[in-house]
């Protein structure tokens, strides 16, 4: 699965800003996390300080946790404002080791909300709505939820 790709960052300026952003984030974490680390070991050179020293490697280690987080979360960013169709292949590939899983966040959702958009059309006035990427693509997508129904939509970007 190639979702860490360089080359996303660059394919506009806000692909650029954004990167800049979470590699901002990143760093003041890092920094963060050493802080906590290098404190929390001159405390515990006393007796009196062991206790809160070790709040602090605890803080420095959730920190730590967080780094992989920020570039998951970067990279989810980053296809948002990039290819559906990468997106929809990252999602199948995911899901194929739990299907369980992909029926609940997504294709079950996307049925029933093709049925509640479905119900809503035949109401009088005007429906825009809104979907998460992660719907408009891969298996079993919401437009095709929809087409199944006969019903005709667009993406707009």
């Amino acid at each position: 699965m190639k979702i860490f790709r360089n080359e996303r960052r660059d394919q506009s300026e806000a692909h650029r800003r954004l990167y800049a952003r979470f590699e901002l984030a990143h760093t003041v974490v890092d920094f963060m996390a050493a802080f906590c680390f290098i404190v929390g070991s001159i405390m515990f050179f006393s007796d009196a300080w062991l206790t809160p020293g070790t709040w602090l490697f605890l803080i420095g280690s959730l920190l730590f946790a967080a780094k992989p987080t920020l570039r998951l979360i970067r990279e989810i960013k980053l296809y948002r404002m990039g290819d559906v169709d990468d997106l929809g292949n990252i999602l199948n590939e995911a899901f194929k080791a739990d299907p369980v899983l992909a029926d609940r966040m997504l294709y079950s959702r996307n049925a029933n909300w093709a049925a509640w958009i479905d119900n809503r059309l035949d109401q009088p006035g005007t429906i825009f709505m809104a979907v998460g990427a992660g719907h408009m693509a891969g298996n079993q997508k919401l437009q095709d939820k929809l087409a199944e129904r006969g019903i005709k939509m667009m993406r707009i970007q």
